[in-house]
């Protein structure tokens, strides 16, 4: 099951994701929250239920993923921790050495970005880096 965050009517919503369409959570169950975290805090972690509320969804509760303009699941995260030069390929592109331990540094809300929305590049930096990113909600 893919859970998705996006937005309508200038609103955070919670969705699922089937096949090319995304059912909005909330037009089939008000009390299901906007962001994955408060549901999963509320939830035990349990997104089965999530899967059974958008089995249930009309038609009138699907939209088509195409349209979606998506926004990050979770929309208000407590800590982001993440781990850097944790292979050695990456680390040599960056110019490192093997390092004896992966490098472990923070970030801040600000810094996510939805799936296809732009990445704005600050002024100090000439150039992105470009990598794949696993992100864990625990």
């Amino acid at each position: 099951m893919k859970v998705v965050g996006f937005e309508r009517s200038n609103a955070l919503r919670l969705g699922v994701v089937e096949g090319e369409s995304v059912v909005d959570l909330q037009a089939v169950d008000a009390r299901v929250p906007s962001d994955l975290g408060q549901w999963l805090a509320e939830n035990d972690g349990d997104l089965k239920p999530l899967g059974d509320i958008a089995k249930r969804a009309p038609a009138s509760a699907r939209n088509p993923l195409a349209n979606i303009q998506f926004a990050l699941p979770v929309a208000r995260p407590g800590k982001i921790i993440c781990l850097g030069l944790n292979y050695l390929e990456h680390a040599k592109e960056g110019g490192h050495q093997k390092p004896e331990f992966p490098s472990i540094f923070m970030r801040c809300s600000t810094s996510l970005t939805p799936h296809l929305a732009p990445i704005v590049r600050p002024f100090v930096s000439e150039t992105l880096d470009y990598e794949a990113e696993l992100l864990v909600v625990m």
